[in-house]
């Protein structure tokens, strides 16, 4: 009987522990009362892993930590709710969000509340054991009881408007949900952008400034259009350039008021003069007035005041002799001036400047500054710039007459000079024929004009018509017809595509032919030729569209077309842009697209990335944005890094590199971001008579871990690991091998779509010649020295010398001796066992005679069961 229960007990005691466990950990979604979340902690994830809440650092700052929700899966933490938003925490280890005992949600930081959900006293709260906080799919964080939400972060939304979410306005309180901005790229306090409802009820958008709508953290659309339409993007005395890659610049005589906060694209601060201005008895320190220079090209600033003055002259003296005005323009319009700092300014290109200007004053110092280097330019630079060019200019003409006469003259075999023709003229002279002459030796002029590519139509007599033209579209396609009424198109481009799909082009099938239209990749950014993706329909008939490597490897589909969309591609269900269709008949099946509206542009590209890109541009195609790309992950695009090549998923490597013991095929095509030539190997196998030059050293193997398998593996039936590799390495072609529980697997030739990640637990075994292998164990070796040895021969240095050190100084106290008697001497761990382990403090030696205190032990930590004597401070006891 008592046999029998123990199962039964056991099987009692673990359900206990699994419930137990279940209730004290909860879901991963989940956040219950009486736990609470940590920095050692794992982070709270949504229960279809689309959102993710826990602790971050925002860019490369280390002391601000926050609280956040991110999206999980994608590469770039894009951060789209923070809590504690005003309060960073500088310490994780004393960081913890939980459900306080009164029912708020809170963080503390050393039991310190330092964010709370700050909800209103109500018993309820307290006494509901039920309370929880879970992370939605939709990135919602909610406080419920039950099913009652208490609180959500919906309605306090920091920077980010997710879908679901709400912009909205109280109207009895005229409390307003609005979106603000970071302050800068490394801080998520509130900025000076804001995005929200109009107080005044209306059914209008305050503000819209910056406002990303993203699809796997690409960009969709913005607005403003353009940056610089920003109010004060600058900030005081900060003008916006759109051409420049330094979005923001100070005016002349002005510096950053903090190079910090800029370097952070932070320009809120603005900019501060770089010399005060004397206004107050309009003289500098030499006695020089302050004054102005002119500011052209430039939007005026905001805030003009305007005076009935009638001269430039009388504008100018107005705005010196008042301390506050800063700047003044004189137009068509009067007198302008300004008081106080400068906002929203612009810098302007001559064809948009309409002739605006202002004058910007500045103290005296400045001014002389900007006159010295103007008048080095008219007095040094011009001059010799000048002198440089009319002296190059002669020197070009006297090198061609000198060519000149050189072809001029020479031997001539009847005495006559030779006549010059040039080719254009002989083209002509001969009615387009090679041949030139036909007394004495006739000679040919090799043809000028080869036909290098052609629209290779069929011969037809009706090609002749005078009325043939050529024409580009608006659409983009170039046409060829007879005659601008014709219908009848005989030529076009779009039956042509290279590597864009525009709005009304088709990816086309012919059934009967079984030819197909598809996209195809540049080579690299400076090879428009083939590549190696393409992109296009299915040659078996089918309604999908296919992303393919090397025309022959499917790695991405749009799946069947269902009647509405690609089944594959569910974000056409919600797009509001694009309107895609898919056509099939007897004779041909092709899909195509339109736009709904015509005030923006679009393409669609098989990038030499693998990618398949739709990029929108909203002003006329001057910025393009990036609407969606697929694969999503660059890696995830087939043999990206070509053979022997391995891509990276972690963001601060490079997104290509060679496995070990190879190179890169061509470093020019690598360059140029073309890794389709793959790497070859530094050093070739020696596998013909599996040994080296030296007929000692065998090739052999190197485990390659945290990667991918290859594409293409055999199976082998081997039983053992060791029986693998010997059955691999006798065979020339092999050139990796994996022994896993589904046995052994063994690949010839080329290793392909090799992918590494930063935690795989998968490992294969690559095959290196003999030289190769003795220089990764001389590397290993290397760093076995620098991680292990090295240190521990430090560590025994040192303890050497203090154990040298140690002895010395005994030596030197069984000299001499103050009252006559031997001095005792005293081990550290005798010292405290005699003192009842009080070394923490202050140590008491003797009780009789005259009492004394040891020093605490500085430098040196004793270690309890050590014999050696070691130094406690001072080397020597007196009474």
């Amino acid at each position: 009987m008592g046999t029998r229960s123990k199962p039964l007990l056991w099987w009692l005691f673990l359900s206990a522990m699994l419930l137990f466990s279940y209730k004290t950990h909860g879901a991963d979604d989940t956040l219950s009362a009486g736990q609470s979340l940590s920095s050692s902690s794992k982070p709270l994830i949504s229960q279809n892993s689309i959102f993710e809440l826990g602790f971050f650092r925002p860019g490369k700052s280390f002391d601000r930590i926050y609280i956040g929700i991110w999206y999980r899966n994608l590469v770039s933490r894009d951060i789209v709710w923070v809590a504690n938003r005003n309060k960073p925490i500088s310490n994780p280890s004393q960081m913890e969000l939980k459900i306080a005992k009164d029912g708020n949600l809170v963080i503390l930081s050393a039991s310190k509340i330092i964010w709370s959900t700050d909800l209103p006293s109500n018993s309820s709260n307290t006494s509901s054991t039920s309370l929880e906080a879970v992370l939605l799919d939709s990135g919602n964080f909610v406080l419920r009881d039950g099913a009652a939400v208490i609180w959500q972060s919906f309605d306090h939304p920091t920077d980010t408007w997710l879908p679901g979410a709400k912009l909205g306005l109280n109207k009895l309180t005229k409390q307003a949900l609005k979106l603000t901005s970071w302050r800068n790229s490394e801080d998520p306090s509130p900025g000076m952008f804001s995005l929200g409802t109009d107080p005044s009820g209306s059914r209008k958008l305050e503000q819209l400034s910056l406002l990303y709508g993203m699809w796997d953290s690409n960009l969709f659309w913005a607005q403003p259009r353009q940056q610089c339409d920003v109010y004060a993007l600058c900030g005081a005395f900060g003008s916006c350039t759109e051409q420049n890659i330094s979005m923001c610049k100070c005016l002349q005589g002005f510096e950053p008021r903090s190079l910090e906060e800029t370097s952070l694209s932070d320009w809120s601060g603005g900019c501060v003069r770089g010399t005060p201005l004397q206004c107050q008895n309009n003289t500098s320190d030499n006695g020089d007035p302050d004054g102005f220079i002119l500011m052209h090209n430039m939007s005026l600033p905001e805030n003009p005041q305007s005076l009935p003055i009638g001269s430039a002259k009388e504008c100018e003296l107005v705005c010196l002799n008042n301390c506050s005005c800063t700047a003044y323009a004189y137009n068509g319009s009067g007198c302008s001036i300004w008081d106080g700092d400068l906002l929203n300014l612009r810098k302007l290109s001559d064809d948009d400047s309409g002739e605006q200007n202002f004058y910007l004053r500045l103290a005296a110092s400045e001014i002389k500054g900007s006159r010295n280097k103007r008048r080095l330019w008219v007095t040094v630079v011009l001059p010799i710039s000048l002198s440089i060019l009319i002296s190059g200019f002669f020197i070009c003409c006297l090198c061609m007459r000198n060519l000149k006469g050189t072809a001029q003259t020479g031997e001539k075999e009847s005495g006559e000079d030779l006549l010059l023709f040039d080719v254009d003229m002989s083209i002509i002279a001969t009615n387009d024929a090679t041949e030139l002459g036909k007394g004495g030796k006739d000679f040919k002029l090799p043809a000028s004009r080869k036909i290098i590519w052609s629209t290779d139509l069929p011969s037809n007599s009706s090609n002749s018509s005078s009325s043939l033209e050529a024409v580009l579209l608006d659409s983009g396609n170039f046409v060829l017809r007879d005659g601008p009424h014709s219908s009848t198109l005989m030529w076009q481009s779009f039956d042509h595509p290279t590597d864009t799909w525009l709005p009304g082009a088709k990816l086309r099938l012919n059934k009967l032919t079984k030819q197909a239209q598809n996209l195809t990749s540049w080579r690299n950014s400076e090879d428009p030729s083939p590549g190696m993706f393409s992109f296009g329909t299915d040659p078996n008939g089918s309604s999908q569209l296919f992303i393919q490597w090397n025309r022959s490897k499917t790695y991405w589909t749009t799946g069947a077309w269902n009647g509405h969309i690609f089944i594959l591609v569910p974000e056409m269900r919600t797009n509001p842009m694009y309107n895609y269709s898919y056509v099939s008949t007897i004779n041909e099946s092709y899909s195509t697209y339109s736009v709904y509206s015509t005030s923006f542009l679009s393409t669609l590209i098989m990038d030499l990335s693998g990618q398949i890109k739709q990029l929108t541009s909203m002003d006329g195609g001057r910025y393009w944005y990036l609407f969606w790309a697929q694969p999503i992950q660059r890696c995830d695009v087939y043999a990206l890094c070509g053979a022997f090549g391995h891509c990276n998923f972690e963001q601060n490597l490079p997104m290509c590199e060679c496995l070990q013991g190879f190179k890169p095929r061509s470093l020019e095509e690598t360059s140029l971001s073309d890794w389709s030539g793959g790497c070859v190997r530094r050093t070739a196998l020696q596998c013909l008579n599996i040994t080296s030059d030296n007929g000692d050293d065998q090739d052999g193997f190197i485990q390659m871990h945290d990667m991918s398998l290859p594409e293409n593996p055999q199976s082998l039936p081997i039983g053992s690991a060791k029986e693998c590799q010997l059955a691999r390495l006798n065979k020339f072609s092999c050139t990796a091998y994996a022994y896993t529980s589904s046995g052994c697997s063994v690949w010839n030739g080329d290793l392909l779509n090799l992918q590494k990640f930063s935690d795989g637990e998968q490992i294969f075994y690559l095959r290196l010649a003999a030289s190769e292998l003795s220089l990764l164990g001389s590397r290993n070796k290397r760093q076995l020295w620098v991680t292990v040895v090295l240190p521990i021969s430090l560590k025994i240095l040192i303890s050497g010398f203090l154990a040298c050190c140690l002895c010395m100084r005994k030596l030197k106290g069984t000299g001499k001796k103050e009252s006559g008697e031997d001095l005792l001497l005293f081990d550290v761990d005798m010292s405290i066992i005699a003192t009842n382990d009080e070394l923490n403090d202050v140590s008491e030696l003797g009780k009789g005679g005259k009492d004394f205190k040891l020093p605490v032990p500085v430098g040196v930590v004793p270690r309890r069961g050590s014999n050696v004597l070691m130094p406690v401070a001072c080397g020597r006891l007196d009474i």
